[in-house]
């Protein structure tokens, strides 16, 4: 069959396992002189039409036409397994990321034209620990053994292979201020980020993000807004309480209690009713009268003899939100603290310490983390548990003995470990009604074992060592990849053939055609007593007691009619349609919901496996290596490990307690099992003959995993435990 991919270039693949083509390799012109009309830099090498830089091209490895091997990289102009200490692989190569323009700061940011990469960042100049230019990158010339000395080719030069360049002089030992020879550069131990205190990985370590190494320790890099590292904590000691003008017995100081740092200087802190600083003063320049309108001197001005200052401007009477004058100031009588409901002396009061001055009367001041007024007190109404929900007696309540006040409601306190699910404390790590969160029940068959639904009983994981065939008579492929425990046969389709194998009997019947072609490489699913499967447009239906078909739905989102379908333990069936959405239908509600997943890679003949440990879909395109995990209960999607061979092949099922069956690549002999709960793959043992790659299989919940190898016709199964 054929199988078509666009990503970017069109690109033709022909992949089966009953047609064995490949795709065609290209050729390479290894030619390394150079072209009148091309022009490399100095760390490129011309080959072919193209300027390559031999030590990291894995199509052009040390030389020309050198090609590494699938699955090796290229470091340092020789294909290896890996790439070596201060190097990332990204399409193959390994590259700098702190000073490589194609790869800036992280694989593929490439800076713009006229802009190089200097700290992993792309700008005008180089900067940091590379901060020379050469060619198109920049470099340290003290180590680097490509422009040691300057720039190969002006006043430095390349350094011979087996050399290394240390103080800016190639040499077979490294000395000066890089005397420690970490792979293949010579570093300081003390300043380098990625051989910090060591090399990496011999008694050093590369710094984390935001580190910086100093003195051969890593530590907090400061910059930006907080540039001075004080203690453990970056801070700006311009406007820092705790270190105002430097760092705390360092030169700076500690602003005492009512004292901000402004410009590095302790002084007075203003705010509520005065909140401008004029001079040793915290005023409000909207009614003083010696700043009105701002800081005198500064924006602002002194009334004259007989004037007030009324909303900013000096006037001769009082009026607007300040209509009351108060000896020389113009007041609100209603929220002045000093003039509260009247004027001081006039029928009027100053409200004490801690009040303000609310609708004319002086009453306790309460905000922040307690911000209600209940019997003389600030409280916060959402914990305190003699006013919760409000205050007591006015909406509120007194929690009684063994309560708290939770968001506003007394319920039951509970001790460590445990959590309040409507009024009885639980643990909802091994609760079967509350598993993992209150309201979140597990089925009559599953436990609660660390916070999570598994079944009381299911498979382990454990397979028989030996493969026994199971029949010669059946061609074709769509296997229904589950058969729970008890059932009698294990369903097939594809395109408009229909047939099931009598699990007592081992042989195989034709059943009446699907009234549309099913999926080619898809798989029916059971549920409610039914086989389902969903090909956009349509979704289809066999009725297992009355041996008919009909169509459910028939407005599917267009997209990848080749994906399997599966069910899981909750009455839905799902699919992937290639527009990057996973599909369920509800078999009970008749109801179709839509899941975008943003997975941007091949989507082609979806592989599909429900989880019941995990209460996940694990899903990956045809064409590709990659797996992912979506988590019904959170609608979320997280790559998990790729399997260890270059791509998904159609063999593709689970068994719902925790386990993935697959196979990889268009041929061979291989198989893996996949571990949710480790995120591993591991071997199993090798399938009889080539598996081929128009393939299936199906576990039994009874214990078999069946695998039908493409046209083959013949089928084995090995035992599950």
């Amino acid at each position: 069959m054929a199988k078509r991919l666009s990503m970017g270039l069109m690109i033709l693949l022909l992949a089966s396992c009953s047609e064995g083509g490949r795709a065609p390799t290209p050729t390479v012109d290894a030619g390394g002189g150079t072209d009148a009309g091309t022009f490399c830099t100095a760390s490129q090498m011309l080959c072919g039409a193209a300027c390559v830089d031999t030590q990291i091209d894995p199509a052009n490895c040390g030389a020309c036409g050198t090609a590494c091997a699938s699955g090796e990289v290229c470091s340092a102009g020789t294909c290896a397994l890996g790439c070596g200490p201060g190097t990332t692989e990204c399409d193959g190569g390994c590259h700098d990321l702190t000073v490589d323009p194609a790869h800036c700061g992280a694989c593929g940011a490439a800076c713009a034209a006229g802009e190089f990469c200097s700290a992993g960042t792309c700008g005008g100049s180089c900067t940091g620990s590379a901060p020379t230019l050469c060619g198109d990158r920049c470099v340290d010339t003290e180590t680097d053994a490509a422009h040691c000395g300057g720039c190969a080719g002006a006043d430095g030069v390349a350094c011979a292979t087996g050399e290394l360049c240390s103080a800016g002089t190639c040499g077979l030992s490294c000395g000066g201020a890089t005397p420690t020879l970490c792979g293949s550069a010579c570093v300081d131990t003390d300043t380098d980020r990625d051989h910090c205190g060591g090399c990496a990985g011999a008694g050093g370590a590369a710094c984390a993000a935001g580190e910086v190494c100093a003195g051969g320790t890593c530590g907090l890099a400061c910059g930006g807004s907080t540039p001075t590292l004080c203690g453990d904590r970056c801070v700006d000691t311009d406007t820092d309480r705790t270190h105002c003008g430097g760092c705390a017995g360092a030169g700076g100081n500690t602003c005492t209690a009512g004292e901000v740092c402004s410009g590095g200087t302790c002084g007075l802190a203003c705010g509520g009713s005065t909140p401008t600083l004029c001079t040793d003063r915290c005023v409000d320049t909207g009614s003083d009268r010696n700043n009105c309108g701002g800081c005198a001197g500064a924006g602002g001005t002194a009334c004259a003899a007989g004037e007030v200052c009324v909303s900013g401007t000096c006037s001769l009477s009082c009026g607007g939100s300040t209509p009351t004058l108060c000896v020389d100031r113009c007041v609100d009588p209603r929220a002045d603290r000093t003039h509260c409901g009247g004027c001081a002396g006039a029928g009027g009061t100053t409200c004490s310490a801690g009040e303000a001055c609310v609708s004319a009367t002086c009453r306790l001041e309460c905000g922040g983390s307690t911000p209600t007024l209940c019997a003389g007190g600030c409280v916060d109404t959402t914990s305190d548990r003699n006013h919760c929900g409000g205050c007591a007696g006015a909406g509120g309540t007194a929690c009684p003995a063994g309560q708290v006040c939770v968001t506003g409601s007394c319920t039951p306190s509970c001790g460590s470990g445990l959590t309040n699910c409507s009024g009885v404390c639980t643990d909802t790590s091994y609760d079967p009604r509350n598993c993992g969160s209150c309201g979140s029940p597990c089925s009559p068959s599953e436990a609660c074992v660390g916070g999570r639904c598994r079944r009381l009983a299911g498979l382990t994981g454990a397979t028989g060592t030996t493969w026994e065939v199971v029949t010669a008579t059946t061609t074709g492929r769509g296997f229904q990849a589950w058969v729970p425990t008890g059932e009698g046969y294990l369903y097939a389709g594809t395109g408009t053939s229909f047939r099931r194998l009598d699990l007592s009997a081992m042989s195989w019947a034709s059943l009446a055609a699907p009234p549309t072609g099913l999926a080619g490489w898809g798989s029916p699913a059971l549920m409610a007593g039914a086989l389902w499967e969903i090909r956009p447009p349509n979704i289809v239906r066999y009725d297992e007691l009355a041996a008919t078909w009909s169509t459910v739905r028939t407005d599917v989102m267009a997209g990848d009619d080749h994906a399997m379908t599966v069910s899981d333990d909750s009455g839905n069936i799902w699919a992937y349609i290639n527009t990057d959405n996973l599909v369920r239908y509800n078999v009970a509600g008749d109801t179709l919901t839509y899941y975008p997943t943003g997975i941007t890679t091949s989507s082609f003949e979806t592989r599909l496996a429900y989880d019941a440990y995990s209460n996940s879909i694990f899903f990956g395109g045809f064409s590709n290596s990659a797996l992912y995990q979506f988590d019904i209960a959170t609608s979320t999607v997280s790559t998990r490990a790729p399997i260890p061979e270059t791509m998904l092949n159609d063999i593709f099922c689970g068994d719902h307690n925790g386990h993935l069956y697959a196979a990889g690549n268009s041929s061979g002999r291989t198989l893996w099992q996949y571990d949710v709960e480790t995120n591993t793959w591991a071997a199993i043992p090798d399938y009889p003959v080539d598996h081929g790659n128009n393939c299936s299989c199906a576990v039994l919940e009874d214990g078999w995993l069946y695998i039908e190898p493409g046209n083959l016709g013949t089928i084995y199964r090995i035992p599950l435990f």
